[in-house]
């Protein structure tokens, strides 16, 4: 894979991702018409559905975390290891497992 290849991935998914973002947001105004319920009782209720998702939450945070540590260290040794093109791709590919981190 080239460099432009790369760097054309990069800005295609990180395309990808702010469109899945923005989708299904509600403006406020049409939010506050969609719930009859005082706006206590919804943060209370919201609350207790997030407490009891915290430990799926972190549960999928420490994977996905563990899975670029895992790429970044490979890509590492690689990129120490080789030579020419596979070389290049490794630092490429330091680059995008250090950007998941964020």
């Amino acid at each position: 894979m080239t460099l432009d290849k790369a760097v054309t991935a990069c800005v295609a998914l990180a395309a990808l991702l702010l469109c899945a973002e923005s989708r299904g947001q509600t403006a406020p105004a049409e939010a506050a018409e969609l719930s009859p319920e005082p706006a206590s009782q919804q943060a209370a209720r919201m609350g207790a559905v997030l407490d009891g998702q915290l430990s799926h939450a972190r549960w999928w945070y420490y994977g996905w975390t563990s899975g670029y540590a895992a790429i970044s260290i490979t890509e590492t040794v690689l990129n120490a290891t080789a030579s020419g093109d596979a070389q290049t791709a490794a630092r490429v590919g330091i680059v995008i497992s250090t950007a998941g981190f964020l």
